[in-house]
């Protein structure tokens, strides 16, 4: 592998190859971190808004020269270091002009704690207000027209008619784990609908969409039987 000086000068390089404009990153980062993109983009105005309250603060004790509340900063540090962890890469990663999706793998971790930071405003939102919507609703205003939408467009979803069926069936089951849990204010069946769907759907996308690695193989193999092994 390259060293990162030598990586890192091939993507100043005058390459065209993995082009991309300055806001790639952004957009990319909110599609790899689903479903989770909601509550992270809380968490991380949860973060935000701490931040400009104790600069806020902090600029208000300068202006009237009463004595700053330095407790804040210490017990908001983490946040602030959180906040830097999940910005900074992206700004620091969309100055090359050559850039890919890969490139964002470090920077899953902050975004993954942004959203556990958010699912829990979220609950304790949901706790405070009383607010509780009936699983009922839920499947009638959105598990009722996903399923009808799979089935109607099943020409264009990869795989066999069953497969598609059995979709949009997990889909309605999901989403009457979702709200039953939101009706509850139980945390773990909300958790519970969201693994289940990403589980099955990347299960059934690995199994429908072609994978490449399966004539990468078989060109190592043909490969293997027609160079000698002693051979360079």
């Amino acid at each position: 592998y390259p060293e990162y000086l030598e990586n890192l000068r091939y993507d100043f390089s005058d390459t065209s190859e993995f082009d991309e404009p300055f806001w790639y990153y952004p957009p990319q980062l909110l599609g790899v971190i689903m479903p989770w993109t909601p509550l992270a983009l809380i968490g991380l105005w949860q973060v935000v808004r701490n931040f400009i309250i104790g600069l806020w603060l902090s600029a208000r004790g300068l202006w009237t020269g009463s004595k700053i509340n330095w407790s804040f900063w210490r017990h908001d540090r983490l946040h602030t270091f959180l906040f830097c962890w999940a910005i900074v890469p992206l700004i620091v990663l969309s100055i090359p002009h050559r850039k890919h999706h890969h490139y964002l793998v470090p920077s899953l971790a902050p975004w993954a704690i942004l959203a556990v930071i958010g699912g829990r405003a979220v609950m304790r939102w949901i706790s405070r207000t009383g607010n509780s919507t009936p699983a009922i609703f839920g499947l009638i205003f959105l598990g009722l027209p996903g399923a009808a939408a799979m089935l109607l467009l099943h020409r264009r979803i990869p795989g066999p008619f069953w497969a598609v069926c059995l979709l949009a069936a997990i889909w309605l089951c999901c989403i009457w784990i979702l709200f039953r849990g939101l009706e509850l204010r139980r945390p773990g069946w909300i958790l519970a609908a969201i693994v289940i769907f990403v589980g099955f759907g990347y299960s059934w996308g690995q199994s429908v969409w072609p994978d490449d690695n399966v004539t990468d193989t078989a060109f190592l193999r043909r490969a293997n039987a027609i160079v000698p092994a002693n051979k360079k």
